[in-house]
């Protein structure tokens, strides 16, 4: 029998990469990297409760549900973080709710992990430099959900420098185009580093001043990602997804990190429901779900 206390609710919001630049590449084979990351309202919630043992269940939105098989239930984020942190924290009870897909390139499992990094410290279970070193430990993309807000990320993921928000930029809505299939991580760095086995090191952007939605769209009109031709080789389906997207009146869109999702940024959401009306038939055609997203605007303290 599992004695449990009282419990929390966390939410972990998905992010979207606007623009993903290689900078190069270290010895050791991780890639240097540059991008706008961007928190958005579809969430992941856990419910987290003081247990008598560690256990964990999963339960998946139909929304959240691919072709590719599900992971395990020891195959995520949560249980890699427990297993690095289980000797220095009461033992928890997490029920976990999917909305956000797996191999989307949305971050998922990132926001699930950093959530609870973020509710140990809450907590005062654990110091925030330990939850800082065991999210670089975990993840790349952990880091950047100790603090879900815009900001610009670099190195391994685990530099970041955050953007405040002025009214005209939390009106920004982003629609999300998710493929019925996941893109592995792995698998797109495995390709890319066979396709150049030398990396020539590139300079730095320097951090966009974001100050209204004027300076978002200048930023965005130069941004790209650079693993767009690596995945679209490995899944050409996305290829007329993302040319049905340009062809629109969005300031940008492009892939979302190194995962199936497309994405298209819009001053507001009357010029993103006027364009997915005409766009809904392809989308239909290659099975993919489409979501509008707004900025995940929640206040997250994480000194």
């Amino acid at each position: 029998m599992v004695t449990r206390t009282k419990t929390t609710s966390l939410r972990a919001p998905a992010k979207i990469n606007l623009g993903l630049r290689l900078l190069g590449r270290r010895p050791d084979g991780f890639h240097l990297l540059e991008s706008l990351f961007w928190p958005v309202d579809l969430m992941d919630t856990l419910e987290v409760a003081r247990s008598s043992h560690h256990k964990q269940d999963i339960t998946w939105d139909k929304s959240a549900l691919r072709k590719d098989p599900l992971p395990g239930p020891k195959d995520n984020l949560i249980c890699r973080t427990l297993a690095q942190i289980e000797s220095k924290i009461p033992c928890m009870q997490i029920d976990l709710k999917k909305k956000i897909p797996i191999g989307a390139g949305l971050g998922g499992g990132s926001s699930d992990a950093g959530a609870l990094l973020r509710f140990f410290v809450a907590e005062g279970l654990i110091t925030s430099e330990l939850a800082e070193e065991l999210a670089r430990s975990i993840g790349a993309d952990v880091p950047f959900f100790l603090r879900p807000q815009p900001a610009w990320v670099s190195g391994t993921g685990e530099k970041r420098l955050y953007t405040e928000l002025s009214p005209d930029l939390k009106e920004v809505r982003f629609l999300i185009v998710i493929p019925p299939f996941s893109v592995s991580t792995a698998v797109v760095f495995e390709r890319l580093r066979k396709a150049s086995p030398s990396f020539k090191q590139r300079r730095s952007f320097c951090f966009p001043n974001l100050t209204n939605w004027e300076s978002l769209k200048k930023f965005l009109k130069s941004a790209k990602n650079d693993l767009e031709e690596t995945v679209r080789q490995l899944h050409p389906e996305i290829s007329p997804i993302l040319e049905a997207l340009r062809s629109s009146n969005a300031a940008y869109s492009g892939l979302s990190g190194s995962g199936s999702s497309c994405i298209a940024v819009f001053e507001s959401s009357s010029s993103l429901i006027e364009f997915v009306k005409d766009l809904n038939p392809i989308f239909r055609k290659y099975s993919c779900r489409t979501t509008e997203a707004r900025t995940y605007s929640e206040s997250v303290s994480f000194c």
